[in-house]
This record gives C-alpha cells, sequence and structure tokens, in this order.
C-alpha cells in the first residue's frame, strides 16, 4: 500500500512540475510602443492608449513588459531608428536586439467626425501580427480607446503563443 501512495505522489510532483514549466514558457517578452496619431484633435490620444495598456497588462502572468528607458537604451546602443510606426522589419530588429517577442504599435486617425483606431500586435520572431480596428464617432473616443486596449489585452491573452511560436 505504501509503494502505491508513493508512486501516487511521485506522479503527482511530476504533473505539478510539468504544469509549472508551461505555465513559465507562456511569459512574453513585449514592448508598447506609443500609437501614432493623425489628425488635429486627438493629440496625446496615442500615448494614452499605450499608457492604458501597459498598466492593464502589468500584472498578467502572460507578459513581461518591457521598461520603455531600458528599451531605448538598447536600441541607442545598436544604433537603431525607430520611426513612429513600427513596421515588421524593425519589430524583428527589435526583438533581436533586445529579446523582446512581442511588439505593439498603432495608430489612431482622426477622419471627419470620427476616430479609427488600428492596433498591431507583431511577432519579433515570425513577423505574425493580430490587427484589430475600431471605429466610431469622436465623441466616444474615452470609450473606444477602453475597447481597444480591452481588445489588446485579450489578444496577448489568448493568441500570443500563435504569434511568438
Amino acid at each position: 500500500m505504501s509503494n502505491s501512495i508513493l508512486k501516487l505522489l511521485a506522479v503527482m510532483a511530476m504533473f505539478v512540475m510539468a504544469v509549472s514549466s508551461v505555465s513559465a514558457e507562456h511569459k512574453y517578452t513585449t514592448v508598447i510602443f506609443p500609437f501614432a496619431e493623425k489628425g488635429d484633435h486627438i493629440e496625446d490620444f496615442g500615448k494614452r492608449i499605450s499608457n492604458e495598456l501597459s498598466a492593464n497588462l502589468f500584472d498578467s502572468p502572460d507578459v513581461t513588459l518591457v521598461n520603455q528607458d531600458d528599451l531605448q537604451r538598447q536600441l541607442d546602443e545598436a544604433m537603431l531608428e525607430i520611426s513612429e510606426m513600427v513596421n515588421l522589419t524593425q519589430a524583428n530588429e527589435i526583438g533581436r536586439i533586445t529579446g523582446t517577442q512581442i511588439v505593439i504599435t498603432g495608430t489612431i486617425m482622426e477622419s471627419g467626425d470620427s476616430i479609427i483606431i488600428v492596433s498591431r500586435v507583431i511577432s519579433t520572431k515570425t513577423s505574425r501580427e493580430f490587427i484589430e480596428t475600431i471605429r466610431g464617432r469622436k465623441d466616444d473616443a474615452e470609450s473606444l480607446m477602453d475597447t481597444m486596449v480591452d481588445r489588446m489585452a485579450d489578444v496577448i491573452k489568448y493568441h500570443a503563443f500563435k504569434l511568438a511560436s
């Protein structure tokens, strides 16, 4: 009987170790760039989206956020200039230089009485990306930004493994 209990305990210990290693594998090093702004009446919206997304993901078990100061220092040392709109080649370079697996960037645009927010979650390893777009009235800008932040957090939570593998 004691032999059976020992075997059961050994199997349970291996299961716990396996679960621990799986959850450790799913922590993605992520950098969030301020969203580019296109329009006269949306000043600071891009930075606000980035800040809210950082705050939303800060405690996420799926993400390790890269400190912007550390990132900028590494990019400066590598003499890599990042444009306002991060493209796939730049995302791959950022990953190579910093070890970052996921880059989040986007654009917020003004179009007449509407606002359009386009977010991109890019794998620095595979160049795969998820793109989310939200459109709405300027009066609903706060709500639109909150919705986009929630969507991007969900993309990381549910799809990061597809991007990074």
